[in-house]
């Protein structure tokens, strides 16, 4: 079944149980932007349906996929926020598009993975926030994730893994993880670039959060302000000559030398 949307619709949709045997069906916006949330709830006793898009996807409001197959194949998806926070059967294709997530609060939420398959494919997700977001990963596996606009803040909540976690930030920012997840990085370029510009690595809570660079290589980074973070293999990370060790880390290598007594009197060693 094919689904072609137009500026008629003022209502949320939700896209139920499709009719045929494997049947996919496809949602076609026709360049509209779409100012109302999607729902994705398309399970049945015979197996999972499959929706796709037929065109770039932009919309106001959130897609929620609540059971069946969301794919997006080549297609790219400008939406506020995503959601699949249950424990239904489901699957996400993230496709070979760009998602650009443009919302705040609560941007990406799989706080419950549970039964979720998530293809990464060769996507990219762009957090693109004006103020605070949270990514709930859902302990996934996800591909090139850049963190982009206005926003000061962003918490990553899951133990996941990606192939990259880069920045195109020009403003002063804080990067969190949640207290006691593991998270695990081909590629980890979030950086600072000056004094004015200098990103706080620390946990969403005073605890210990953990790090992992995998595939060889450094991770070489500067103007750092960094906190509660253990990262491996020991030495591999570098936090810069630039960057301030605020305590309760381990496994970092390269931290400025810190500052002599205040006392008035010179250290000599």
């Amino acid at each position: 079944a094919n689904f072609i949307l137009g500026s008629s619709f003022s209502n949320n949709i939700t896209f139920k149980n499709s009719v045929g045997s494997g049947a996919d069906n496809t949602i076609t916006t026709n360049s509209f932007t779409i100012p109302f949330p999607i729902v994705i709830d398309n399970f049945e006793s015979s197996g999972l349906r499959s929706f796709k898009f037929g065109n770039n996807f932009v919309s106001t409001s959130s897609i929620t996929l609540t059971s069946g197959i969301l794919d997006t194949g080549v297609y790219d998806v400008t939406i506020p926020s995503f959601a699949s926070n249950n424990s239904n059967v489901r699957t996400l294709n993230l496709g070979s598009g760009t998602w650009t997530i443009n919302g705040n609060g609560t941007v990406w939420n799989i706080l419950n993975g549970t039964n979720l398959t998530l293809n990464k494919q060769t996507a990219t997700i762009v957090l693109n926030n004006a103020f605070s977001s949270s990514f709930y990963g859902g302990s996934k596996s996800y591909g090139s994730v850049v963190l982009d606009g206005a926003s000061v803040q962003t918490i990553i909540y899951g133990s996941n893994t990606f192939d990259s976690l880069s920045n195109l930030r020009t403003v002063s920012q804080t990067l969190q993880f949640e207290a006691g997840s593991l998270n695990t990085f081909a590629s980890f370029t979030v950086t600072g670039t000056s004094p004015s510009v200098v990103v706080a690595l620390t946990s969403a809570t005073s605890a210990i959060f953990y790090m992992v660079k995998t595939g060889g290589g450094t991770v070489n980074l500067d103007y750092m302000d960094i906190s509660y973070s253990y990262v491996s293999p020991p030495a591999t990370w570098v936090a810069g000559a630039n960057s301030v060790n605020s305590g309760n880390n381990n496994g970092w290598g390269g931290f400025a030398p810190p500052l002599p007594p205040s006392n008035g009197f010179m250290a000599f060693f």
